[in-house]
Parts: C-alpha cells; sequence; structure tokens
C-alpha cells in the first residue's frame, strides 16, 4: 500500500517536472516566434514606408544600419563626396528587421511569461498568438494615423536633411510612418499584456 503510494507521488512529481519543463520550451518558442514575425512584419511594412518616400530610406535610414547600405546606387561629386541616388528592396528589408526585432523579444517575453500560467500549453500558445496578432494590428492602425498626419502636413516642423528633397512631404510623411510604428510597439505591447490577463481570467 505504502509502496503503490510512494509510486503515485513519484509519477505525479515527474508529470510536474515534464510539465514544466515543456512551458519553458514553449516559452523559447514564444519568444523565438515572435522575433521572426516581428522581423517579417517590419521588412514587409517598411517597403510601405520605402514606397511613401525612397528618399527618407537613401538620405535618412540607410546610415541606421549597416544592412541598409547593401545594393545601394552611389555616385561621387565633383567634390568627391559620395551620393547615394538609389535604394534596394532588399536593403530596406534589412533596415525593417534589424529595427523592430527588439519588439517581438520584448512582446515575446512579457507574454511568454504571463502564458505559462495557463494550465495548458496548447492555450499558453494559443493566447499568445492571439495576443501577438493584437499587437500587430494596434502597430497598423497607430502607422497609418503617422501616414494621415504626414499628409496632411500635420507636422511640418519634422527635419529634412536638406533643401534638395523631390518631395519633402513625402519624405516627413515616411518619417510620421516610422515612428508611429515605434509608438504603435509601445502601446500594443501593454495591450497584449492585459488581453493575455483577461484570458486567464476567463
Amino acid at each position: 500500500m505504502v509502496s503503490s503510494f510512494s509510486a503515485l507521488v513519484k509519477e505525479n512529481k515527474c508529470n510536474i517536472i515534464n510539465s514544466s519543463q515543456h512551458k519553458d520550451l514553449a516559452l523559447c518558442f514564444v519568444i523565438f516566434a515572435s522575433v521572426i514575425v516581428a522581423g517579417c512584419f517590419s521588412a514587409v511594412f517598411d517597403q510601405l514606408i520605402y514606397s511613401v518616400s525612397p528618399e527618407y530610406y537613401t538620405m535618412n535610414r540607410v546610415h541606421d544600419f549597416w544592412f541598409g547600405r547593401v545594393g545601394l546606387d552611389r555616385i561621387v561629386g565633383p567634390d568627391g563626396e559620395v551620393e547615394i541616388i538609389a535604394g534596394n528592396r532588399l536593403g530596406v528589408a534589412g533596415e525593417g528587421i534589424l529595427s523592430f526585432w527588439w519588439v517581438g523579444l520584448m512582446g515575446g517575453l512579457v507574454l511568454g511569461i504571463f502564458g505559462i500560467f495557463n494550465h495548458y500549453i496548447s492555450d499558453m500558445l494559443k493566447h499568445t498568438a492571439r495576443a501577438g496578432l493584437v499587437i500587430l494590428v494596434i502597430v497598423i492602425l497607430v502607422a497609418t494615423i503617422g501616414y494621415i498626419i504626414g499628409m496632411a502636413g500635420g507636422y511640418d516642423n519634422y527635419s529634412v536633411p536638406n533643401d534638395n528633397l523631390n518631395d519633402p512631404r513625402a519624405y516627413r510623411t515616411a518619417g510620421m510612418m516610422h515612428i508611429f510604428k515605434g509608438i504603435g510597439a509601445l502601446l500594443g505591447i501593454p495591450v497584449g499584456l492585459i488581453y493575455v490577463l483577461r484570458l486567464l481570467k476567463g
């Protein structure tokens, strides 16, 4: 009787340990998947920003990350200065990934940690995926507001690099989209967390 009870306790302990280990693996998966999704989303979304104003990348963002300088067309002026005259979609995608992967890291970490409190791993993955979708929707909506503000000329004080821009308004609009994309991420992560917590209570 005692031996069978001890065996039952030992089996339950093993199940608990295995469940904890599986949730740790699930947390790592959530973080990794979030980084990948955030990077891919930004790579695609930055193509839209580039379409609004290629000059925003060739005269501004191209200096932020080395990947943005891949495949650029350059000319050398009379004074020896190198001027970038055209961008590259691959470089734009790289810029998007390198400038937004941290959103996936932060979001995946926050949502994943609280998602562990779900009884089942399937619920944890399902709830964090839904919350991640909420974050992306908020980012898109807020970035769209930035686009509208830029096109309406509502932020004419946005600095431009020089007076040689072909389309200053498009440049400002692209800049506002980029800024508001980041704002949307900072707003979306807390909202996503609240969503996960509400699902836990439900």
